[in-house]
């Protein structure tokens, strides 16, 4: 499900991240940190590539070439259009560093495993209970396309947002190229914690749950990293609105 990301400006190549397709009321949205496609950091507002001094105009998507997997196509999507924001960020601002880019006719080109964000979440999770960050760390992929799963535990309490914002912090050794990865509950022998013990799973849903967006570590000298919870995914696809400045930053 997770999705190799590299973006560019004028064709050049900035920075390289990880995206998630999530399905919606019909529609699909690349789902990935903010910062992966403002350019700019959602704590600072600084750029991020000051080599450069430039932010992305265009996202390309290595997505799974169509009936075909483990071949790969990639698909380039235009973040402006007539020079404004295609993106949609969350109603707090890019302090909430998700963003749901649109896509369109991807049917055609390539084939779509896309999370359900209507699906309902199966596992009851807490702390400090096991999860997975997949991602592509330093840039690395498996088969030129699949990603990598790294392990990680719940640092936070759930039920409350972590420095007032709707997030939970892992603690997990995740490394550049992970940005905007899915973070996943994933039961490889079907039993599913809830609260007080465990369920069997009754075999008609996966044993996965979508649990947020991995934006980062709080620092770089920490093994400590911020998930944005699914609640915000939510709220940027069905509240979210374009941003009027690419270099707005709320709190």
């Amino acid at each position: 499900m997770s999705l190799y990301l590299s973006m560019s400006v004028n064709g050049a190549p900035l920075a390289n991240g990880t995206g998630v397709i999530v399905g919606h009321a019909g529609k699909f949205w690349l789902v990935t940190a903010g910062h992966n496609i403002t350019g700019r950091d959602a704590v600072t507002g600084e750029l991020i590539s000051q080599r450069t001094g430039a932010w992305p105009d265009t996202v390309t998507i290595r997505h799974t070439w169509m009936d075909q997997l483990g071949q790969w196509t990639e698909r380039v999507v235009p973040l402006f259009k007539d020079g404004q924001p295609i993106w949609l960020q969350h109603p707090r601002g890019l302090a909430v560093d998700v963003v749901a880019v649109p896509l369109l006719e991807l049917d055609t080109v390539a084939t779509i495993y896309a999370v359900n964000l209507d699906a309902p979440g199966l596992a009851e999770l807490a702390v400090p209970d096991e999860v997975s960050i997949v991602g592509y760390p330093f840039n690395i992929t498996s088969g030129e396309g699949f990603p990598v799963w790294t392990r990680g535990t719940i640092a936070t309490e759930l039920d409350f947002d972590h420095d007032g914002l709707p997030m939970f912090l892992v603690d997990s050794r995740t490394r550049t190229g992970q940005s905007g990865a899915p973070v996943f509950w994933y039961s490889s022998h079907g039993m599913i914690p809830v609260r007080g013990g465990w369920k069997l799973n009754d075999g008609q849903n996966p044993p996965l749950t979508l649990l947020g967006i991995y934006s980062g570590r709080t620092d770089q000298h920490s093994d400590l990293g911020r998930v944005f919870k699914l609640s915000a995914v939510r709220d940027v696809i069905e509240h979210g609105k374009p941003p009027d400045d690419v270099f707005s930053i709320e709190a």
